[in-house]
């Protein structure tokens, strides 16, 4: 079996590295050590960087971004979006809207999502999920 060289990385592996004080062995430097390719998605980028502008802090993400590439909310990812968010919600499993577009962006480019909040985005099943 073919083992994937790419993955999209969830708002939490950042913020958990972004965090940390010893960032040597995180699940962001585990994930670069592994893959090939990180991605996140337009609306990781917007979460992150919210957090700094709700806090008045200035962006240390600025320093992942070389490993990252950003995959943008395109028509395919909204579709997608729309009816996973509507799947969803008929389910009673709602995610969040951010959460949805993050669940499609995975979906639509066929990554699997790298992400420390397993049981939340388990309410995807067609969603790969990665824990490191």
């Amino acid at each position: 079996m073919e083992q994937r060289t790419e993955i999209l990385v969830d708002t939490t592996i950042l913020i958990h590295h972004l965090r940390k004080l010893k960032k040597e062995d995180t699940h962001f430097i585990r994930a670069i050590r592994r893959f090939n390719n990180l991605y996140i998605s337009v609306m990781t980028l917007y979460e992150v960087e919210f957090g700094y502008e709700r806090d008045k802090r200035p962006s240390e993400l600025t320093e992942l971004l070389p490993f990252l590439k950003l995959l943008p909310i395109d028509d395919a990812t909204a579709r997608q979006a729309a009816t996973l968010h509507s799947d969803l919600i008929a389910q009673n499993k709602d995610i969040g809207i951010r959460d949805v577009f993050i669940a499609s962006t995975a979906l639509v480019h066929q990554l699997p999502l790298l992400t420390l909040n397993i049981k939340h985005f388990e309410r995807v099943p067609a969603l790969s999920l990665i824990h490191l």
